[in-house]
């Protein structure tokens, strides 16, 4: 048997640990500052956001996990309940956030923590804790097992959105001022327009704001009960983020979205203010709004309601924000012929790729432009994005593709170029071939690698069928 020479058995066992990577200063703060949030006063009954596992990632490979508690050789222990790895052996950092990974046997929650340089330092820990809030909310909110919105069909009613506006200038002003009467301003323009637009645009906007308003809400009230960054102040912040919302001039996609983090986050803290008791049980158990129960709060005559909204209309120049409004609309609807009919020139096939139901999906990226459709779809113009299965077997990755429109229940559909490959179960067909026949094929593996795209699946059965020339891939 070969013999190695002294010397290099010694610089194996003296000098090759000494190469692995230990974790940055800067690692380290951001870890420390994840453990006190993990020790937090938790803002919502019966959360717990130490439940589980929670594995932070860093773009250079590097891993943490908190309350793993492995005995793993790969990880090296830091503190008590906080351990290192230099290299990811799990595949945690192939995603920016995943809310199921199993990671030694566990269930974990894994997130990206790199600070962007436009960053305050608290909102990487506040998308923490709000995406973390979410897991809660999947399991412990009757929402998600009752009632769920088609989409929101009121995004170009001037009447609504002019009001919309005037809600979020009232609750503005309520937390500069904090008068009751303020408050009842709220209540008398939220009712008046939500009686005027569709059921289901009403319950879109309540789904919403209970998700990812109270979402919001404990991501900045963690940082109010527990003083982990000096001088925050929660109302501040959510003034920031209402004039943020209010200013955006992209009005129509507000009304769908994104206005709800900070009108339903707010509302929270003025139910706190107002001392309802067991307001979070009751959103929680029974699926109470914030609206409604702030309207049973404040009750008032329909008179009074009718003489507060001409007053408050009057206050906030109606007329000219219904103006400005209409005009905003007329563009949008101008603008959104015009990519649909982009999309429909565009050369290449149209495929749809469905995900696989009994595991999780995540993923992460960038897009130009989110366009948020009256459906509940979503349009992601030049979109730069991947997305995978918790369990790796199903990946998915768009380069600046052209137009990606990203439906409700996860699929994905876009064009790919017509002589692109995919391989089936061993088999190479081109794109344009399956496009111009109709079939319908059972696989238990398919990929392809195109010019701008990538998807493959691995021992996973499903269904590839044609649809009017478009390619759809469903999972069983």
């Amino acid at each position: 048997m070969q013999r190695f020479p002294h010397f290099i058995v010694i610089f194996v066992c003296l000098f090759l640990p000494l190469l692995a990577e230990n974790p940055t200063t800067e690692e380290l703060s951001t870890i420390n500052t994840v453990t006190q949030i993990l020790k937090a006063k938790e803002p919502w009954p019966g959360y717990q956001i130490s439940s589980t596992p929670t594995i932070i990632t860093f773009k250079n490979g590097h891993v943490f996990a908190l309350g793993l508690n492995s005995p793993n050789s790969h990880w090296k222990t830091l503190s008590e309940g906080v351990q290192f790895s230099d290299h990811d052996e799990w595949g945690a950092t192939s995603t920016p956030m995943q809310a199921n990974f199993i990671i030694e046997n566990k269930k974990s929650f894994v997130f990206q923590l790199d600070h962007s340089v436009d960053d305050t330092i608290e909102k990487p820990f506040m998308v923490l804790v709000h995406e973390r809030f979410h897991q809660f909310q999947f399991g412990a909110f009757a929402l998600m097992k009752g009632r769920s919105s088609s989409g929101y069909r009121d995004h170009m009613n001037a009447e609504n959105l002019v009001l919309m506006q005037i809600e979020e200038k009232l609750l503005l002003d309520y937390l500069k001022i904090g008068s009751k009467e303020i408050l009842r301003d709220f209540v008398a323009v939220n009712q008046t327009r939500r009686q005027m637009i569709d059921m289901q645009s009403s319950q879109h906007e309540i789904e919403q704001q209970m998700m990812e308003g109270l979402a919001d809400y404990v991501s900045i009230k963690i940082f109010d009960e527990t003083p982990i960054f000096k001088g925050f102040d929660g109302k501040q912040q959510l003034i920031n983020t209402l004039e943020k919302y209010a200013s955006h001039p992209d009005i129509t996609q507000r009304a769908m979205k994104w206005r709800h983090y900070g009108v339903g986050a707010t509302l929270g803290y003025v139910l706190d203010d107002l001392n309802i008791p067991d307001w979070k049980e009751k959103v929680q158990r029974y699926s109470q709004s914030q609206e409604e129960q702030l309207e049973i709060a404040l009750p008032m005559t329909d008179q009074e309601i009718a003489t507060r909204v001409e007053q408050v209309k009057s206050a906030y120049n109606y007329e000219d924000l219904k103006v400005r409004t209409t005009s905003i609309i007329n563009a949008y609807k101008r603008f959104l012929d015009d990519v649909m009919r982009d999309y429909t020139d565009q050369p290449g096939v149209e495929v749809s790729v469905g995900r696989i139901r009994s595991t999780g999906q995540s993923g992460g990226g960038f897009s130009k432009r989110l366009i948020y459709m009256a459906n509940g779809t979503v349009l992601a113009l030049e979109d730069d994005s991947f997305a995978s299965s918790s369990d790796q077997a199903w990946h998915l990755r768009l380069d600046k593709v052209p137009f990606a429109l990203k439906g409700k229940g996860g699929e994905i559909t876009f064009k790919v170029e017509e002589e692109l490959s995919l391989f089936i179960d061993g088999q190479t067909y081109k794109a344009k071939e399956l496009a111009q026949i109709s079939t319908q094929k059972r696989f238990n593996s398919i990929s392809w690698k195109g010019q701008k795209t990538a998807f493959g699946c691995e021992m996973r059965s499903g269904k590839l069928w044609t649809d009017n020339g478009c390619i759809r891939i469903e999972f069983d």
